[in-house]
């Protein structure tokens, strides 16, 4: 009797272990997909200000290259439109990126590669305006650049999309899906 008694008390305390541990691991799951999608709501908007801040400095450029205003113009005009939070936005979704979804960083790179190629392109029209001046040639830049402009919106909604499956994955389910 003894003996049946204590296998019935181990079979209950065992049971209550498991039972506490299945349940410890569902709320920490639970916990980690909420933070996840709090997460990527957070990366959404850093990215989405980053593109609207990558836009909105180097358009400042066509009006020089176009010759409706000087270059220092063009110069406050980038200074009037900067925030203190512009690089803040880079710095989160980079961080975001690396830490939490480093399955989205090749569609990070790309809006990166995507900005350097604005810069290259900006940077050459910028070295020969201060070489040679103001100029009618100027132009020449403003088909490059608009095109590099209109092509943010391409990198950015690839990211997007993206960004949205791995929150489909993180909605749909109740266990944590790793990244």
């Amino acid at each position: 009797m003894p003996e049946t008694l204590i296998i019935a008390l181990l079979t209950i305390c065992g049971s209550g272990v498991v039972s506490a541990y299945v349940t410890h691991k569902l709320n920490q799951n639970e916990a980690e997909r909420r933070l996840r999608l709090e997460k990527l709501e957070k990366l959404h908007t850093c990215v989405y200000e980053y593109c609207r801040m990558m836009f909105a400095l180097n358009a400042s450029w066509l009006g020089v290259m176009k010759g409706d205003y000087d270059y220092n113009r063009g110069l406050d005009m980038i200074e009037e439109t900067r925030t203190e939070t512009d690089n803040e936005q880079f710095r989160g979704a980079e961080m975001l990126v690396s830490i939490y979804f480093p399955s989205l960083k090749i569609y990070w790179q790309r809006i990166i590669a995507h900005r350097d190629k604005i810069n290259i392109a900006v940077g050459a029209f910028r070295e020969d305006y201060k070489k040679n001046g103001p100029r009618p040639e100027h132009r020449q830049y403003m088909k490059p650049l608009s095109a590099l402009l209109e092509g943010i919106d391409g990198v950015e909604e690839e990211f997007k999309q993206q960004l949205f499956s791995v929150a489909e994955r993180y909605s749909e389910k109740r266990l944590l899906l790793p990244d």
